[in-house]
């Protein structure tokens, strides 16, 4: 649902205080003059807040996507336009695709919920239309890790500093795209820290066919089965299917962990989230910050039917919650060099310990028997050369190719495949990835 009306919003409720926030500008990049930014800015009509909110008084959520002949970020938006609007939490929801600066600008800091996709860093979101028709003077934009609005040297990009205002209106923002809490010092950090009573963001390189996938389970849980934000990315990490399960469950969060996305009484609900989680009723000796978690193995070797430490490797240890004693554990299994579909997820929170598995024993006793002849397949080596080159085919003219991963794997029905993740830096220094899959099964 979209409300706009032909009023000012108050000044106190959008031009809150400015905090002092200091950023690196990056190589090639400039501030904004305060003239620069009135001249992109003078006619635009605000969409309407609710000052003085109660129980039942308008929620609002403000999305933000690109056009892009790379990345698929449309979806992002409908997904969770579709949770957060009417047919769930009844949120006033606000699309902007291809969005102006002053699009940006005026309601990060008076907006309920806010979600930016697009080319990813550690200090900044660029969300610009590919297509050279789609762009004007104000929509290559994005958002900055700054106290101030920043300009690239051609006077195209324009990234909003995010840092000018205090966020504290703001209940949860999404950072759907790459890199956005890398570092110790982050863009999604940065806001928590400005007043946002919580964020998510990614430590590393995702992308949108994984995205879209965990975004749907996430904002399921947020919304028709009530789960706090923190417990809905956490059961979100449980799903199987991801091209790279080993990025997407990296996701950190920061803030509240106890809010969920609607404290309106009319709209509240009991969670009702089963993660199907097991509970590890045993004290373990683990330091998961030194990698040190052979208690942990060797409990699910005694535990876990079809477990063996020879077979499944430890992919992730991922520090969920940084600063505190929340981690995130991958194992999978391998055979040869591919991966398998069989894994086992455990969530560390301080002294509890929950676990999920994709498996039972007799999933692994029927791969032992499963005839796995591409192990001696010695033409493997060129047809991974020929996944990466047609993996490059998709890749714009205009950015740089960072890298490309080649994943081996057997997926859910024992087909062995090729996946292939490209990683690409624009013209503006967002990061974006590119995935390529082919079947290595002759007969498909």
């Amino acid at each position: 649902m979209k409300k706009f009306i032909t009023m000012a919003v108050s000044l106190i409720l959008c031009f809150n205080t400015t905090i002092s926030a200091f950023a690196a500008i990056p190589e090639g990049w400039r501030e904004m003059t305060e003239e620069e930014i009135e001249s992109i800015s003078g006619d635009f009509i605000e969409p309407e807040r609710n000052t003085e909110k109660t129980a039942t008084d308008e929620m609002y959520a403000a999305l933000y996507a690109p056009v892009r002949g790379d990345i698929d970020t449309i979806p992002d938006v409908d997904i969770a336009e579709d949770y957060l609007g009417g047919n769930y939490l009844n949120y006033s929801v606000e699309r902007y695709i291809n969005p102006r600066y002053v699009n940006i600008d005026r309601l990060y800091n008076c907006t309920d919920v806010l979600m930016y996709t697009g080319h990813g860093n550690y200090d900044r979101v660029v969300i610009s239309p590919s297509a050279e028709s789609d762009k004007t003077d104000d929509n290559c934009t994005g958002v900055y890790m700054g106290s101030k609005s920043i300009v690239d040297k051609t006077y195209n990009a324009k990234l909003v500093g995010i840092l000018k205002r205090n966020m504290s209106a703001c209940k949860f923002v999404l950072f759907a795209c790459c890199e956005a809490a890398k570092t110790n010092s982050n863009i999604t950090k940065s806001v928590v820290e400005n007043g946002a009573k919580s964020a998510i963001g990614w430590k590393v390189k995702v992308g949108s066919p994984d995205l879209h996938k965990w975004e749907r389970r996430f904002f399921e849980n947020v919304s028709s089965r009530g789960s706090t934000i923190y417990n809905a990315a956490k059961e979100a990490n449980t799903l199987n299917g991801f091209a790279f399960r080993e990025d997407i469950i990296q996701n950190v969060f920061y803030g509240d962990k106890d809010l969920k996305l609607s404290n309106n009484k009319s709209r509240s609900t009991e969670e009702t989230t089963k993660n199907g989680l097991i509970q590890i009723d045993k004290n373990l000796n683990i330091d998961c910050s030194n990698k040190n978690i052979t208690d942990l193995t060797n409990y699910l070797e005694e535990n876990v039917e079809g477990f063996d430490s020879n077979l499944f490797k430890v992919k992730v240890i991922h520090n969920s919650i940084p600063g505190e004693n929340y981690y995130t554990i991958l194992y999978g299994m391998e055979i040869g060099e591919f991966q398998t579909p069989y894994e086992v997820i455990v969530f560390v929170e301080d002294d509890n310990i929950e676990y999920s598995a994709t498996f039972d024993k007799s999933d692994i006793e029927n791969l032992m028997i499963t005839p796995i002849a591409f192990e001696e397949d010695t033409s493997l080596e060129s047809k991974i050369e020929a996944a990466k080159k047609e993996a490059r085919k998709e890749v714009p003219d205009d950015v740089i190719v960072e890298e490309q991963i080649v994943k081996k794997v057997l997926n859910e029905d024992l087909v062995p495949m090729l996946f292939v993740k490209t990683s690409c830096i624009d013209e503006y220094g967002g990061v974006f990835v590119l995935y390529y899959e082919c079947s290595l099964d002759e007969k498909q």
